[in-house]
């Protein structure tokens, strides 16, 4: 049985994880369109921007929290990519995963810490 210590350690992890994540986002977004090459699958890209999303730290010049879409959007545009016309329905099939661990857990297990987002790009493209 995991005790408040193995519990309180484990949210601090996915909390670093998580800015992990949308710090990798944020890179990536200011980006230039096609700069990079996503090597890994759409719905890893996908999972990525949506837990960014969630966080809703990322913000446009107004200040207001970037909406999902343009997100993704400018993600995926940085990698050479189309944003899924039917995203919310592959956010959808994704939520219903079980097998895989998200992308968070992912961040989790190679340490929390941003730049990872790198390990799921063509290395040759990235600075």
């Amino acid at each position: 049985m995991e005790t408040f210590d193995d519990l309180r350690r484990r949210h601090l992890l996915r909390q670093a994880a998580t800015d992990a994540v949308v710090g990798d986002v944020a890179w990536l977004i200011g980006e230039p369109p096609g700069s990079h090459r996503w090597t890994s699958t759409k719905r890893d890209l996908i999972e990525l921007v949506r837990t960014a999303w969630l966080a809703a730290t990322l913000t446009d010049s107004t200040g207001l929290p970037l909406t999902q879409r343009q997100l993704a959007r400018q993600a995926f545009a940085a990698v050479g990519r189309t944003m899924p016309a039917q995203m919310e329905a592959e956010i959808v099939l994704i939520e219903r995963r079980t097998q895989m661990p998200t992308m968070t857990e992912r961040y989790m297990a190679m340490g929390a810490h941003k730049g990872l987002i790198r390990r799921f790009m063509n290395e040759e493209n990235n600075p």
